[in-house]
């Protein structure tokens, strides 16, 4: 069955990345991730890219934690 044969239905939100692909990796849906997350997966054959002309990419802040030193800085960055 292609994708074009599918339907998805319902919605489900969650700030698990780690949840959120496990997920589609067990053929539970489908969702907007970053290729950062799942490059292994797509590599590994686990998941493949959609395109669907009828959605929009969301932009989202990414965080990180940065060891400098002895302290933990927090910074805010923008992609």
């Amino acid at each position: 069955m292609s994708a074009k044969d599918r339907s998805v239905q319902g919605r489900f939100r969650s700030s698990s990345v780690e949840g959120v692909r496990t997920m589609c990796v067990e053929g539970l849906g489908i969702a907007q991730l970053s290729y950062w997350d799942i490059r292994e997966e797509i590599a590994a054959g686990h998941l493949v890219e959609l395109h669907l002309d009828d959605v929009t990419a969301v932009n989202v802040d990414v965080w990180a934690l940065l060891l400098q030193g002895s302290k933990h800085q927090r910074e805010s960055m923008y992609l």
